[in-house]
């Protein structure tokens, strides 16, 4: 009995010393501006990206869970080409600012399926990808060296 005694204690000890060395993910704080500027000269885009006027961010976007961003779009409506970076306040909303964005490229999906019909592929292949507490969209040429740049930041 002494045995089985010793035996659980020492695996109930072990079992605590191994779960303070479990991997701990902490939230890396980034540079919104040092971000951007990396996205934005990570090419893949062809055309130029201007940033959105508060007036239109608040005709576009609910930001209510969202503590900062960057919002940068081919303006003239001839390219449905975006770079959106979001930092949430909190990362449990990362599902439904996602799920916002997703319904924001729905939208641009309706309005360039006629308007534009050439620039519709980009928003098909757009890509929403997150890192903790930040999220980024992208519509672009080639999303995937923009996402590089912004996955680069952590």
């Amino acid at each position: 009995m002494k045995k089985i005694a010793i035996v659980l204690a020492l695996v109930l000890v072990l079992s605590l010393a191994l779960g303070g060395c479990s991997e701990r993910k902490e939230t890396k704080t980034i540079d919104l501006e040092t971000v951007e500027n990396a996205m934005l000269a990570a090419g893949g885009t062809s055309f130029e990206l201007s940033k959105l006027s508060q007036k239109q961010i608040d005709k576009e976007y609910t930001l209510d869970e969202v503590a900062d961003y960057r919002i940068f779009r081919e303006l003239s409506g001839a390219g449905a080409e975006e770079i959106s970076l979001f930092q949430l306040k909190d990362a449990s909303s990362l599902d439904s600012v996602t799920k916002m964005l997703e319904k924001h490229v729905d939208r641009q999906k309706d309005k360039y399926e006629t308007y534009v019909p050439a620039e519709f592929y980009k928003l098909q292949k757009a890509v929403i990808a997150s890192h903790g507490s930040y999220v980024v969209l992208i519509v672009a040429e080639d999303p995937s060296v923009i996402e590089k740049a912004f996955d680069a930041a952590f």
